[in-house]
């Protein structure tokens, strides 16, 4: 379980930064999808898509805790998540870079549209130790509506986007 927030992580509050608002996320999951470059027929290699995650509940907000893999062109759309409503309806929540989301190493320039949920140390890579860990959130422009599943989609290009947890808030 991690809480981002105010006051709820104490790397977060030492560092002075503060989210708008507390979050909790489970984080017994990770997806992983597919980017380009990476050989889609090997056996562990990240699927394209994850489809059907059940929410099955109403929800005024959706917050996704996630980051990409390598770095991408600004404003490169890298993935989806696309909700899908009880009646059939759905929405669109592109997963932009340099706009909700950004590689989780070696790019830690600030986003108009996601905040760091968490940062610290990892297993050293080309790209460094460092780690962080965003939060984003889709406003339901249809909260008396129930979410269905959530599908997670990628494009396919240069970076991937990485799923940690999803918070639905009624």
């Amino acid at each position: 379980m991690i809480r981002s927030g105010v006051g709820h992580d104490q790397l977060l509050h030492q560092r002075g930064l503060l989210l708008e608002e507390i979050v909790e996320f489970d984080l017994r999951g990770y997806i992983g999808l597919l980017r380009r470059g990476e050989d889609a027929s090997r056996s562990n290699s990240s699927p394209e898509s994850v489809t059907g995650i059940p929410v099955n509940r109403l929800a005024r907000k959706i917050h996704f805790l996630h980051a990409a893999s390598y770095g991408e062109s600004e404003n490169a759309h890298i993935g989806s998540y696309v909700m899908k409503r009880a009646d059939e309806s759905i929405d669109e929540f592109p997963i932009i870079y340099g706009v909700n989301v950004r590689s989780e190493r070696g790019d830690y320039r600030r986003l108009p549209e996601a905040e760091t949920a968490w940062e610290g140390e990892g297993i050293r890579t080309g790209a460094g130790r460092k780690v962080r860990i965003l939060k984003t959130t889709w406003i339901n422009p249809q909260p008396s509506v129930p979410i269905a599943r959530i599908d997670f989609l990628s494009t396919v290009s240069r970076s991937a986007p990485h799923l940690l947890a999803i918070t639905v808030e009624p």
